[in-house]
């Protein structure tokens, strides 16, 4: 007997025509209209949650060493301790405060030391400038200016001084005396070194007299 070729191996059976379909009598479908029910809120809570669960929090282990206080007793104490020193006593003022008007009474003091100092050292250029003006004026004329005189326009100004030096600090002046035509004695009155000096019938004004520059 010869093989089945492959066109009869494939043979399908012919398909059924709508005529020849099974009826299953008194067999009808008809769609649900009945509302949907909902679920009862008692089954709902029932039901398991799909929220995962929170993570429990375990408290952190205690260093304990025998003989030795806990880690966290010893770190809450310092807290305490650093708490209580974030005010200032009444005593933690007072010293503070004595301590800064102490400082500001010696930079004060060491303040108006550097102004008397600085005016002294001018008086000292003053009188070394009148001093070569006199020079220079005896020179010309022979003596030296009379007591009177010698701050008059003509005589030392402006031929021999552009200006007429004056004590930087009120109230205080330059002193000078002719003693002899050929002598005089010239004195200022210095703040830091205040020992008191002769200068003749002179007078400093307010000031006590205690610098002189003399004819050489």
């Amino acid at each position: 007997m010869p093989p089945p070729t492959p066109a009869a191996m494939l043979r399908l059976p012919p398909p059924l025509v709508p005529s020849q379909f099974p009826v299953t009598p008194n067999l009808l479908l008809t769609p649900n209209t009945k509302p949907a029910q909902s679920i009862p809120t008692a089954i709902v809570s029932a039901l398991p949650s799909k929220k995962p669960p929170k993570a429990m929090l375990l408290p952190e282990p205690l260093l304990v060493v025998p003989g030795i206080l806990p880690v966290h007793f010893i770190v809450s104490k310092i807290n305490n301790r650093r708490d209580m020193k974030k005010g200032f006593t009444l005593i933690e003022l007072l010293v503070v405060s004595t301590i800064i008007i102490t400082l500001i009474g010696i930079g004060s003091v060491s303040y108006v030391r550097a102004l008397q100092t600085s005016r002294d050292s001018r008086r000292k250029t003053d009188l070394e400038q009148i001093r070569q003006a006199l020079e220079t004026y005896r020179s010309e004329n022979g003596s030296y200016p009379t007591t009177a005189t010698w701050k008059n326009s003509g005589v030392l100004y402006p031929t021999y001084l552009t200006t007429i030096p004056s004590d930087p600090k009120a109230g205080y002046l330059y002193g000078y005396i002719r003693t002899t035509a050929t002598t005089y004695v010239l004195c200022a009155a210095l703040e830091v070194t205040t020992t008191p000096i002769s200068c003749g019938t002179g007078t400093c004004g307010t000031g006590t007299c205690s610098y002189a520059a003399t004819n050489p």
